[in-house]
């Protein structure tokens, strides 16, 4: 019996090609196999749906790369760049000299400065910070924090 190609696009799969693109052809692991033996002996007749319960249905790779490319945050780090190229200009230089751009997380902008005195001042003017930054990208910035140097980088 003879299999009938599938059509991808405009051209044709051979079975080989379909299992090559789908991975079908790849043969379960000794543990897989394991796991399917102890499945077997557990649940006996009911086993094969067991294990199907188990095994991950096939993802597309361009799905794959679309949920890693969503959890980047592209979009941060792109204002994240415009905001570090336009600092001097929208803080004035004595303020970009001691401060830094550092993450943007949950539409909150966080800022590092250098100087813990410099970082009292600007608790003072921060509305006014926040206004100038919004100018820049007003849905992408709801509020910013001022941390200590060397701090900024590390994750909660």
């Amino acid at each position: 019996m003879t299999t009938e190609p599938e059509r991808k696009g405009d051209a044709w799969l051979t079975p080989r090609e379909h299992a090559r693109l789908t991975h079908e052809y790849r043969r379960r692991s000794r543990r897989e196999l394991g796991r399917e033996d102890a499945i077997q002996d557990w649940f006996g007749e009911e086993a094969e749906l067991e294990m199907a319960m188990h095994h991950a249905p096939t993802r597309a790779i361009g799905n794959v790369l679309d949920a890693v490319f969503a959890d980047l945050d592209l979009a941060d780090k792109a204002i994240l760049r415009e905001l570090l190229h336009r600092w001097d200009e929208l803080l004035g230089s004595d303020i970009a000299r001691v401060t830094t751009p550092q993450s943007l997380r949950d539409k909150t902008l966080f800022i590092e400065v250098s100087d813990p005195v410099w970082r009292f001042r600007l608790q003072n003017v921060q509305r006014d910070i926040l206004k100038r930054l919004q100018a820049v990208a007003p849905a992408a910035i709801r509020s910013i924090r001022l941390v200590p140097g060397g701090r900024a980088a590390t994750r909660p």
